[in-house]
């Protein structure tokens, strides 16, 4: 539960939006239909890290979500994220890349049904 706390103090709507001292808990208790689907990507998000898996794929992760949950998410991902875990960001924009141009990173494009790295 300690994770489960910490993954919504710095995702959560406190994170991204100015909000009452009961919003960790009003969104905790949401139903995931009810939500926004900015809200929804980022609960999804929040799922998906929550275990800090060796290996993750995150497909179009920022997907309905505001400028201030992206930048929310980003920080996090940049910030949170360890050397030894691995994530493939799947996007169609180059720019939602969590971690630019980091040595670490290795970019790869696919274009007519080829891959290549870049």
């Amino acid at each position: 539960m300690a994770r489960v706390d910490k993954i919504l103090d710095d995702l959560g709507p406190s994170a991204w939006s100015d909000v009452g001292p009961n919003a960790k808990e009003e969104f905790a208790n949401k139903l995931f239909a009810s939500l926004t689907p900015g809200e929804q990507s980022l609960v999804l998000l929040m799922r998906a890290l929550i275990n800090e898996p060796k290996f993750l794929i995150l497909d179009e992760a920022f997907s309905g979500m505001d400028e201030r949950m992206v930048d929310v998410a980003t920080r996090y991902l940049r910030e949170k994220v360890g050397e030894e875990q691995s994530v493939v960001w799947v996007s169609h924009w180059e720019g939602e890349v969590p971690w630019g141009g980091l040595d670490r990173v290795r970019r790869f494009v696919l274009e007519k049904g080829e891959g290549r790295e870049v």
